[in-house]
């Protein structure tokens, strides 16, 4: 079998590869031949370099095989859901651990954080991700997003959420309501009433964005 037959969702680890014969020498030296890309402690893909998206999803299913009980959040939840974002940071990966009490988030290395997170999460299969893998709730990844990089950054992505028909403007106002007044959900609250799935494009999005603080488009499209 080759390294590529022994990737899920584009991923592989160490003992997989040692599985069938591939010791810690030969996989480096694959590594070296360019073969082999290291995505997170023992954890490898064989696929080429692709966007910064891509690269983002593959670290993120990385990173959830090497946290066992974890799943996807915020704007890793909303890549692997393969919804367009803008000016989001794509360094950071981001998961959700149930944790008593809410605890206080986690770092477990360089880039990654690990929120805690209290809600049932569910699984997710689209894009480069072959088998369904954890995640929390997309309404709720969408507003925590929001809450970090900003309304624009939100209503892009929202807009494309609904337009095709992964959440409703009902759920995103049922997750604003449900953070109370955490950094940042009063800005994503004040935006909810122009989340539009009509908008076909991060740039139709943005444009409304513009008029509307303008003047020449209504600021609330829902009462």
């Amino acid at each position: 079998m080759t390294l590529v037959g022994l990737e899920v969702n584009g991923v592989f680890s160490r003992a997989d590869a040692a599985g069938v014969g591939v010791d810690h020498k030969a996989l480096s030296a694959k590594i070296r031949a360019g073969q082999v890309r290291r995505l997170c402690e023992a954890h490898y893909t064989a696929r080429p370099l692709g966007t910064p998206e891509d690269e983002h999803r593959l670290r993120a299913v990385a990173h959830l095989r090497r946290n066992p009980g974890t799943a996807l959040a915020g704007v890793s939840a909303v890549l692997v859901a393969r919804l367009p974002t803008f000016r989001t940071d794509l360094a950071r990966i981001e998961l959700a651990r149930a944790r008593p009490g809410g605890r206080a988030r986690q770092h477990v290395g360089p880039g990654v954080v690990i929120h805690p997170f209290q809600a049932p999460t569910g699984r997710v299969r689209c894009g480069l991700i072959d088998v369904p893998v954890p995640s929390v709730p997309l309404a709720h990844a969408l507003v925590r997003m929001g809450c970090r990089s900003g309304v624009e950054s939100f209503l892009v992505s929202a807009d494309a959420a609904v337009r095709r028909e992964l959440v409703t403007p009902t759920d995103l106002e049922l997750v604003v309501s449900s953070l109370g007044a955490r950094p940042g959900t009063g800005q994503v609250r004040r935006a909810l009433p122009t989340v539009d799935g009509r908008h076909e494009s991060p740039g139709e999005t943005r444009l409304a964005r513009v008029l509307r603080l303008g003047g020449a488009l209504p600021l609330c499209l829902r009462s």
